[in-house]
């Protein structure tokens, strides 16, 4: 979850929230294939952070949007993210 954090600069959420973002983009970065690069993890984090200034609160969800975002199709892989 810490790894998220870096990128909340510019928001406040309450600690319920971190916790489910942390939990989606730690998810998502599990599902990258040989670690997400510096720039994936980026790209994942401000799409999980964009979901969350929306509303949604579903760390599936989030997830994979995420995945989507960068080009991994959420569908190929396991029903539940976390």
């Amino acid at each position: 979850m810490a790894q998220i954090l870096s990128f909340l600069k510019e928001a406040s959420y309450d600690p319920e929230m971190t916790k489910v973002m942390g939990e989606a983009f730690e998810a998502a970065c599990r599902h990258v294939p040989d670690d997400p690069d510096p720039l994936q993890r980026v790209a994942l984090a401000k799409s999980i952070l964009s979901q969350a200034q929306r509303g949604e609160r579903d760390p599936d969800k989030m997830c994979r949007a995420a995945l989507a975002s960068i080009g991994i199709d959420p569908q190929a892989l396991k029903t539940n993210m976390a």
